[in-house]
């Protein structure tokens, strides 16, 4: 009996789960400057081309933004949505304003709704000034990692003596080797400190 339920809970999943992936959307790509008119693109990905023809594209409703905590302010801000074909012939839903955009900063949720499903998703629109953008786009930074501060260690008057090296000493074919076109091939029982 236990088979059969964990089976049927597995077939619901998949199931849910080809209908859940049946709508993605991308990163917004933002084309225009503060104080045009907005111009924007967002990729749009379907696995269905019947879901693609019965897409309905919105702003959200205020209880979709009250929901996720986001002001409805940016509501004020009349956005209208397209889906078109983009040069490499894929989709994109093109986001653009009839009038131009005076606030560097527009946050919005996009309600994408198909026959099968609906996407709420939230971007955020930042506007650089006109001739500001550079011609290529800017990389982010990689997230950093706390790091802990040492102090410096105190430096000894005398200078230390070297060390004294254990057993292994370095093959001389392996000095050569390095010593030669800057190359070497790693033999067993190299080590990197050997090398």
């Amino acid at each position: 009996m236990k088979r059969v339920a964990s089976l049927a809970v597995a077939v619901a999943l998949a199931l849910g789960t080809q209908q859940a992936l049946a709508l993605g959307l991308g990163q917004i790509q933002v084309k225009s400057a503060l104080g045009q008119p907005l111009l924007a693109e967002i990729p749009l990905r379907f696995d269905n081309a019947k879901e693609a023809k019965s897409l309905h594209l919105a702003i959200a409703s205020p209880a979709d933004y009250r929901r996720a905590g986001i002001s409805t302010n940016q509501m004020a801000i009349p956005l209208q949505f397209a889906v078109i074909t983009t040069p490499d012939g894929g989709k994109a839903i093109r986001v653009t304003t009839a009038d131009p955009v005076r606030d560097p900063y527009i946050d919005f949720l996009l309600d994408a709704g198909w026959a099968n499903g609906k996407l709420i998703r939230e971007y955020t629109v930042l506007l650089d000034p006109p001739g500001f953008a550079s011609s290529a786009p800017v990389a982010l930074p990689a997230p950093r990692t706390a790091r802990l501060h040492t102090p410096p260690v105190p430096q000894p008057a005398t200078p230390a003596t070297p060390a004294t090296t254990s057993s292994t000493s370095v093959p001389s074919s392996a000095m050569a080797n390095s010593a030669g076109n800057g190359s070497y091939t790693v033999h067993s029982g190299d080590t990197l400190y050997a090398i």
